[in-house]
């Protein structure tokens, strides 16, 4: 599933393309019956929160939103040429501007909504370390609250926002914390720790346009491969102790850790 930096990422190559213009909303698979309601209207907005894509329409003085969650399957396709291929079976959505077009395919969510329905969905995830003027207070004050193991709160949307399975392991990793202890028990250093860890990669991932952790961890740390992405993720060794990396089952999904420098 794709994580935060994916959406922010979307967001921020869309809005030169589409904000501000009025586009033509269809949708060639026939799934997304309110298509209609986005016919026509102008793009005014569109951001990123956590995993969620919120679009701002304009149709007169109606405001809409578009709410979109990518999920395992969803993806973006993106047309700079007019007239704009015929569209694959598969598009859920197609936003065609005067110039650019937007195809999504395979979202988890799409789905069109007023404000209120929109604030009340942002209103439920946590803090985003992506955005800017975020803290780590209400992150903190969560893990505090529960013996959940932190390796599990790491992927409750509602705890933070954007970590998928790939970050939570890697800033675990950096951070030399066992996946599997209580999160009641992480100190107050150490959750200030994590949201720094979790902004700095996740606005990288931005940059570089995948999860590349390898290129920020420091000359302590030595790869065993040139090309190594990550420090824990799917890895064999660890890359300050040389020993195996192991994993365990949190949330329902594999974390992998290092059982010597995780602790």
């Amino acid at each position: 599933m794709p994580e935060g930096h994916t959406l922010h990422k979307a967001a921020l190559k869309q809005t030169p393309l589409l904000v501000g213009t009025e586009v033509r909303a269809t949708s060639p698979q026939g799934r997304f019956l309110e298509a209609g309601m986005l016919d026509g209207a102008r793009v005014t907005e569109i951001e990123a929160y956590g995993k969620h894509l919120f679009y701002s329409f304009a149709q007169g003085r109606r405001a809409l939103w578009l709410h979109v969650h990518l999920g395992l399957a969803g993806r973006f396709e993106y047309f700079k040429r007019q007239p704009p291929p015929a569209p694959r079976s598969s598009v859920r959505l197609r936003m065609a501007g005067p110039v650019n077009t937007v195809d999504l395919r395979g979202p988890l969510v799409c789905e069109v909504v007023d404000a209120a329905r929109r604030d009340a969905l942002v209103e439920r995830l946590g803090p985003d370390p992506i955005r800017k003027h975020t803290s780590h207070a209400r992150f903190g004050a969560r893990l505090g609250k529960t013996r959940i193991a932190i390796g599990a709160i790491l992927l409750d949307q509602e705890v933070i926002a954007g970590v998928g399975n790939v970050y939570r392991a890697e800033i675990l990793y950096l951070a030399r914390i066992d996946p599997r202890r209580p999160s009641n028990q992480v100190t107050p250093d150490e959750v200030e720790v994590l949201w720094r860890l979790a902004r700095s990669l996740m606005r990288a991932g931005i940059t570089d346009g995948r999860i590349l952790t390898t290129k920020y961890g420091g000359t302590d740390l030595e790869p065993a491969h040139p090309r190594q992405r990550t420090y824990a993720y799917k890895q064999a060794r660890c890359a300050r102790c040389g020993g195996p990396i192991d994993h365990v089952k949190l949330a329902g999904r594999p974390c992998y850790f290092c059982p010597r420098c995780q602790t």
